[in-house]
C-alpha cells in the first residue's frame, strides 16, 4: 500500500496524526485502515443502524460484522464497498503516484 492515499469516508480523507506514521509507512497503512473502519462504524451509527441491521441488508451474520467492527477479521474492498452503500457512506481509494506516462 505504499504510494497510495489514505481511503476517503464521505470525501473527507482519513488523515494521519501519529508522529510513527510519518517514519513507519507500514504502521502508518494499518492506521489509514483502522481510520477508515472507525469512519463506517461512525456512519452506521449515524445512520442509526444496528449491526444486524447492516449484516441483514450484506446477507451475513451480525457477528460477522461485530468481527470486522473489532478488526478481528479483515474483509475484501469489494465488501466494504458494500457495507460504505448500506450505512450511506462512500469510500474513495485514490494514489498519490506522480510518475509521467511515457
Amino acid at each position: 500500500m505504499t504510494g497510495e492515499t489514505p481511503p476517503q469516508i464521505s470525501g473527507r480523507p482519513q488523515s494521519i496524526c501519529h508522529p510513527r506514521s510519518g517514519r513507519d509507512p507500514e504502521f502508518k497503512a494499518e492506521y489509514e485502515a483502522e481510520a477508515a473502519l472507525l469512519a463506517l462504524v461512525r456512519a452506521r451509527q449515524s445512520a442509526n443502524m444496528t449491526q444486524k441491521d447492516v449484516a441483514d441488508a450484506l446477507h451475513v451474520t451480525q457477528p460477522y460484522i461485530a468481527q470486522i467492527e473489532r478488526g478481528t477479521r479483515t474483509p475484501g474492498y469489494m465488501f466494504m464497498f458494500r457495507y460504505a452503500s448500506v450505512v450511506g457512506a462512500t469510500i474513495q481509494i485514490g494514489s498519490s503516484y506522480s510518475g509521467s506516462a511515457a
